[in-house]
């Protein structure tokens, strides 16, 4: 054993870091065929071939990309999905001539985490350049990766997950532009935002926030109004890259870009959802949202030890502006404030929201840094006090902090998407929605053909995420499945099983853990992750 920690300890901290990233890479990339399919995904493959056809068209090249399909027009009420992510499916799905469903999403599943994975790479970067710790570096960048929550939608959340991704990767770019004032790494910077903005509009408001730090810089500096010429060159480089950025991987505003713009911005700031959300036990229509809504979702899926360091970050930049030169903490505040600022915009328009806070993972990476400082802090109190060892403070400090979140990663895969701390209750099924996803449905329909070896199966299911999940099944078993759609009129539903995952149906949730009915009155399955039930399956007849 001595010898293989000798052997071990010889290999460069660098070496075992990289090591240890790409080992986490292939076991990600390895396990994403296990997810199901959601909600937007057929959505968002259909706009990637429309985004194909579309730039085929333009540059008059339709004969390379010829298809079969139906594939008109980008479609003018989907303004504010961007084309990046589709578009680059599709043509991996063109590329290896793609001919089957499931080969097709597990691309999707494996694509999306590479975008995620990319997001914690970059953030991994920035910990290390930023603090010079190649140690900090390891164990700050695990609260990017190891929130379970948003570790499963980087998966299948080819929006809001991806938009994450490329906030954390331009934070890099920034940070060595505020430093360096370096005209590649604003131009970097600037392409990455671009791209960023394009996947999620809100995420605007990031640029402009920098741009008015690098301002504040020189405004601090000099204590005057007077702007240095070469932050003003800095800032027109980056702008210049962002808006090209913007216009090249968007091409439906190739036509008109300013009112294609205002069109999709004002579409989105007033998005119209008519449907509700389940929250503290109760429906609450999506444009009518309370203002703490975002807060107490981020509040009661964001493990306990990561809120606990999230706050002792926060008050460790409140106490260094305070205390120092704002000059040489601003990008603490950068950070600070590009985290709080959607989340006061979106109170402040009343902007419509559901499911949970995904429509703002992109402020999670500038969450993320905040609570390293928050570590950061705890290790330096704990170094200045006891004089321990600052490596083994280190290390018990990363296994109070990870242990749990990384355990309920293992322990739920592959639905990490329920994820909820204490705060939620005890059933956190009974106050808010579960799987509102729909991708545990595809664990349902497997046990359905494992267990029943008939040639045709009904399937009566509310949505039609059941019949989605079925095309990432292997085509011989998919094709025994038919599906209908439940009449909610009917008492008794003809099929051989009832599948839920209790979307919108909080009441029969809470009547089940208490009776059996009729037609639920006979569960053969289903997925239970604590006390939360995400999912039943419920047989029919004999």
């Amino acid at each position: 054993m001595s010898k293989i920690y000798k052997l071990i300890n010889k290999i460069s901290i660098k070496k075992r870091s990289f090591f240890f990233i790409f080992s986490l890479y292939s076991i990600g990339f390895y396990f994403a065929k296990d997810y199901g399919i959601t909600w937007d995904e057929f959505f968002h493959r259909n706009h990637g071939k429309e985004n194909l056809y579309y730039i085929a068209k333009n540059f008059n090249i339709l004969k390379y990309f010829s298809t079969s399909e139906n594939i008109g027009d980008l479609k003018i009420g989907y303004l504010g999905y961007g084309a990046f992510f589709d578009s680059i499916s599709a043509i991996i799905e063109k590329v290896f001539s793609l001919d089957n469903d499931k080969a097709i999403f597990i691309m999707r599943h494996r694509l999306n985490f590479t975008f995620y994975f990319l997001g914690f790479f970059s953030f991994f970067l920035l910990i290390k350049t930023v603090f010079k710790s190649y140690g900090l570096a390891v164990f700050g960048s695990l609260f990017y990766l190891f929130n379970p929550r948003l570790f499963a939608h980087g998966f299948f959340n080819v929006k809001d997950s991806v938009g994450q991704a490329l906030a954390a990767c331009a934070l890099l770019p920034l940070y060595l532009t505020y430093k360096n004032k370096s005209y590649i790494s604003s131009i970097v910077s600037g392409i990455i935002c671009g791209i960023a903005i394009t996947t999620r509009i809100p995420i605007v408001i990031i640029p402009l926030l920098f741009i008015l730090t690098l301002l504040a810089q020189d405004l601090i500096t000099h204590k005057k109004f007077i702007l240095k010429y070469k932050t003003l060159k800095v800032i027109l480089v980056f702008l210049l890259s962002l808006v090209i950025s913007l216009y090249l991987f968007w091409p439906i505003i190739w036509e008109s870009p300013l009112l294609s713009f205002k069109k999709i911005f004002f579409n989105m700031k007033s998005f119209q959802w008519n449907s509700y959300n389940y929250f503290w036990g109760e429906y609450v229509k999506g444009t009518k949202s309370p203002w703490y809504y975002l807060p107490t979702w981020i509040l009661i899926t964001v493990p306990i030890p990561f809120v606990l360091s999230f706050s002792i970050g926060i008050y460790t930049i409140i106490k260094n502006i305070y205390k120092t030169n704002l000059k040489n903490y601003s990008f603490q505040l950068f950070m600070l404030l590009s985290f709080l600022s959607p989340l006061i915009l979106i109170i402040f328009f009343n902007s419509t929201l559901y499911d949970g806070w995904r429509h703002v993972f992109f402020i999670y990476p500038f969450m993320a840094y905040i609570m390293i400082l928050g570590l950061r802090h705890v290790l330096n109190i704990i170094d200045d006090k006891f004089k321990f060892n600052k490596t083994s403070i280190m290390l018990i400090l990363g296994l109070m902090t990870f242990i749990f979140p990384a355990k309920s990663i293992i322990q739920m895969h592959p639905h990490q998407q329920v994820y909820f701390n204490f705060l939620a209750g005890q059933d956190p099924m009974n106050n808010f929605e579960g799987d509102y996803w729909g991708s545990s449905m595809k664990k349902g329909l497997e046990w359905i053909l494992e267990n029943d070896n008939r040639d045709s199966i009904m399937i009566v299911c509310k949505s039609n995420m059941a019949k989605k999940n079925a095309k990432i099944l292997d085509i011989k078993d998919s094709r025994r499945l038919n599906f209908k759609k439940m009449d909610l009129k009917e008492i008794s539903y003809q099929g051989d099983y009832i599948i839920t995952n209790y979307r919108g149906e909080a009441n029969l949730y809470s009547i089940l853990k208490k009776v059996k009915i009729v037609p639920y009155d006979n569960e053969v399955f289903s997925i239970k992750l604590n006390e939360m039930k995400i999912l039943s399956v419920f047989k029919q007849g004999d």
